[in-house]
């Protein structure tokens, strides 16, 4: 009686058990189905079953062979596991050989199962490796977002920055997230990875950027820099707008579309609890309207939730437009700018800490001072950390703190190290020289000009127009050669502006109605829908017929030709060529956009510092920018043997700052030249300075 009891006893306790168990596997099955892709999940339900087999076991075992409840759990523990030393068929009595075989089996099945998830694993993440599309788990990267026609170019200053140990980019792999099929980024990319010493480690995924899974699968929330790239239409974001964009509704359309794909990007990367010590830079193409600027807002709704960010803007186009009014009056600000921005350039910035002075009470410095004990570079200015502003061009009383970081223009194959001199060493005799030559002088206003506009988009006229009214002396003409009268007539107070109607604004004969005899700059365009090579033989042709054409006209000045070109090496073919001439009628600088564009972002995305300088230089129309003058406006005469440091010196008591030299009529610049270098003033020397020289 009392073993049918217990018997029945033990039933209830085991129906009661398998009621929870069936529960609890119906529920793990859920869990299972919805979380099929996590090894963690399933490892985990499988460590629950193992569990809940291995307590009914054992309660089983108990009843049949009569040991003790803790005894059982250990011997179906290690029947279960295959512990070694246990057995399956040493038990005395019929029941327990059975409920152990049970046992043994539910173990086999077990590991049949875990043996089978792990080699699944295994394969999905080998093919996660060879299609690109598992989560990338890395810390401390560089995340570029979006793929457009900037990008084979980024990446090739990335993988420039490999080789320069101290720069903030150096062994940082790259993580690239783009709606492009991955297929056809490894094409592109084919290239730039066979290249002799390339180090750079470039991871590829292929999504939307303004989605919140995708940015997991490139770890977005660890990436130490993130440069978003402006989303070009050929990606389909945009897709329909752009072939009708030259019309102003459609045009503003566009641009709020993409601001709008930014500022969802901007609030999907701000879901991340590390977003806010990330430096982003975001690549725009134009100047965008202030009622269009959807990034700023989400930017300041970040900012009342406490996630304060930096976001750097670019307006690469609207730059180089006006960089091309500027170098039309101040020849070779272009070939300068191409040079100091580039990592590949034989000159770059430097940064260097100010450290105490002994000598003083409260440890500061005169920048007169500190910057006359730097003899191997060019200072430009400094950063002060109690304000956190770039001062470009400082005076030299203003003070230098200990911790305050100076800004200087160094020559590459002196390292990345910015050395402070124990004394003023040539600057002694400089300052005095440079003192005395330049008291009584001013540095006059230029002659007015006469630039020929060629082919410009009508879309684009409007930060061409502002470059030359913020640089074109007063009274100069600017004539536009146009295929159909603009919209829009911009009126200059200052300036002369005539636009012409002609058939072929490229033509010699277009040229010749412009009074091309007489110019002294020429911008030309290619016509909207050309693409690389053409676009580049159409200019190095009508270079080469502009050339010709002044060669008949016996022209003592050489007409200055500036335009946009697509790639790096069309300017170094024309050079080549026209050195062969016996006389050259024009001299000329070819913009690569996309290569000057890239090398900004890069700039701006490993030194946030540099997009204070870029501003002013490049960007805003007022306070300090870049001038190119002539060496005999500093009172120094033809023939005249003078160190680097006087002319510094010189220039500094005029309020500039000295970037380097343009040496002759051809315009060959030495950028950042050491002090105690001596050079002999020709014909056609002029000096590169930051100034604020209004006009």
């Amino acid at each position: 009686m009392q073993r049918r009891i217990q018997t029945e006893s033990l039933w209830r306790i085991l129906k009661s058990y398998v009621e929870k168990g069936n529960k609890t596997v119906r529920s793990a099955v859920f869990v299972w189905s919805k979380n099929a892709a996590d090894l963690r999940v399933r490892v985990g339900i499988i460590a629950l079953l193992s569990m809940v087999t291995t307590f009914i076991g054992a309660i089983v075992y108990s009843f049949v062979s009569g040991e003790t409840l803790s005894e059982s759990l250990f011997v179906i523990y290690a029947v279960l596991y295959a512990v070694p030393g246990s057995s399956v068929t040493r038990e005395r009595s019929l029941g327990a050989t059975l409920v152990v075989n049970v046992v043994f089996l539910m173990g086999l099945f077990v590991f049949a199962v875990l043996l089978g998830m792990i080699g699944e694993e295994v394969a999905t993440q080998v093919m996660n490796l060879r299609s690109g599309t598992g989560e990338i788990r890395i810390r401390g990267h560089i995340l570029l977002l979006n793929w457009n026609s900037s990008t084979m170019d980024i990446i090739d200053q990335l993988a420039y920055a490999q080789h320069m140990p101290k720069h903030p980019f150096h062994n940082r792999p790259l993580v690239l997230l783009a709606s492009k099929d991955r297929s056809e980024m490894e094409h592109e990319l084919a290239a730039l990875r066979s290249k002799p010493g390339m180090r750079l480690e470039i991871h590829l995924r292929t999504g939307l950027p303004y989605q919140v899974e995708d940015l997991k699968l490139v770890s977005a929330e660890h990436a130490a820099y993130t440069l978003l790239m402006y989303p070009d239409v050929s990606e389909g974001l945009l897709e329909g707008l752009a072939p009708q964009a030259e019309s102003s509704g459609l045009y503003d359309q566009l641009q709020s579309n993409v601001e709008a794909l930014n500022a969802m990007t901007v609030a999907a990367l701000s879901t991340f609890e590390t977003f806010s010590r990330q430096n982003l830079v975001v690549q725009v193409r134009f100047a965008v309207m202030e009622n269009l600027k959807q990034l700023e807002v989400v930017h300041q709704l970040l900012a009342t939730a406490g996630r304060t960010i930096q976001i750097c803007r670019l307006p690469e186009n609207s730059v180089v437009d006006r960089l091309i009014a500027q170098s039309c009056l101040q020849h070779g600000v272009l070939q300068m700018f191409q040079k100091i921005m580039s990592l590949h350039s034989e000159v770059g910035f430097r940064w260097m800490v100010a450290p105490e002075n002994k000598n003083e009470l409260d440890k500061a410095w005169s920048y007169g001072e500190i910057r006359r004990r730097l003899h191997s570079c060019m200072p430009i200015g400094y950063v002060s950390i109690s304000v956190s502003q770039v001062h470009l061009n400082p005076e030299d009383r203003s003070r230098i703190m200990p911790g305050d970081r100076l800004f200087v223009l160094q020559q590459s194959e002196l390292g990345p190290n910015v050395e402070l001199s124990p004394n003023q060493g040539i600057y002694d005799e400089a300052a005095f020289n440079g003192s005395a030559r330049s008291a009584g002088l001013s540095i006059p206003e230029p002659d007015p000009a006469l630039v020929i506009v060629a082919g410009w988009p009508q879309t684009e006229l409007e930060d061409l127009v502002s470059g030359f009214e913020n640089f074109a002396p007063p009274g100069s003409r600017i004539i536009f050669l146009m295929d159909s009268m603009p919209d829009e007539f911009p009126e200059l107070e200052a300036l002369e502006l005539k636009f012409l109607v002609v058939e072929n604004p490229l033509d010699a004969e277009a040229l010749l109605e412009a009074d091309i005899d007489h110019a002294d700059a020429l911008v030309l365009a290619c016509p909207r829908g050309l693409s690389y090579p053409d676009n580049d033989a159409l200019i190095m042709s009508k270079i080469y017929e502009v050339q010709q054409l002044l060669e008949g006209m016996g022209r003592s000045k050489s007409v200055h030709i500036v335009a946009k070109s697509s790639n790096t090496g069309t300017f170094e073919i024309a050079l080549e060529t026209f050195k062969k001439l016996p006389k050259q009628a024009v001299t000329f600088e070819l913009v690569t956009t996309n290569s000057l564009a890239s090398s900004m972002l890069v700039q701006v995305a490993g030194y946030p510092d540099m997009f204070p300088v870029c501003n002013e230089l490049m960007i805003i129309a007022e306070g300090n920018e870049i001038y190119i003058v002539d060496v005999i406006h500093l009172g120094f005469q033809l023939g005249e043997r003078v160190s680097v440091a006087e002319i510094y010196e010189t220039a500094k008591n005029l309020e500039m700052t000295m970037l380097g030299l343009s040496r002759g009529p051809e315009m060959r610049q030495i950028l950042a030249p050491v002090a105690n270098t001596e050079i002999v003033i020709t014909t056609g020397d002029k000096i590169i300075v930051v100034a604020d020289l209004v006009n």
